[in-house]
């Protein structure tokens, strides 16, 4: 696939991803189950075009993530834009990626993002579960959930951004 495309494919798998997480798996956000795909697309993203493309990739998905779903535009947009930035560092200084490496990544990025979301909530006075449960119930749930389908998708999106 030619390398222009690549950037016009991902920003629009990603477009999609977000628009899925918000309809289609809609009864697992009210189970208090998420699945956050377009932090899923981020990780490839940012592993395929480096740190600045991942920090630009990740402003982008949270931007559009919170101007659909939330009312506060702002910290996760600046979130997701540092975990593009982190992941793209790592990517070029500590690791290749691979299915066991990428899976474990999305685990721990997975997990700190549901952990400043949480934060954020505190910050704001809108958190209506104790930290432990949080954790248990929430953040630790949507961590697994994450990288058990980043493990699923790999090979599909491993194509796409034309990874060896």
């Amino acid at each position: 696939m030619n390398p222009r495309w690549r950037y016009l494919w991902i920003a629009l798998v990603a477009l999609v991803a977000v628009l899925l997480e918000g309809s289609l798996l809609r009864p697992l956000i009210e189970a208090r189950l998420t699945i956050d795909l377009g932090l899923i697309v981020l990780v490839v993203a940012a592993l395929t075009f480096g740190p600045w493309m991942g920090a630009l990739y990740g402003v982008g998905i949270g931007f559009f993530e919170e101007a659909v779903y939330s009312v506060l535009i702002g910290p996760m947009t600046l979130v997701f834009g540092l975990i593009g930035l982190f992941v793209g560092i790592a990517h070029v200084y500590l690791f290749e990626h691979s299915w066991s490496v990428t899976t474990l990544f999305t685990f721990a990025v997975t997990f700190l993002l549901e952990t400043l979301r949480f934060a954020i909530d505190l910050f704001y006075g809108v958190a209506i579960l104790p930290v432990g449960t949080a954790l248990v119930e929430v953040i630790l749930p949507a961590a697994v959930l994450s990288a058990a389908t980043m493990a699923i998708c790999y090979w599909p999106l491993a194509k796409l951004a034309g990874w060896r």
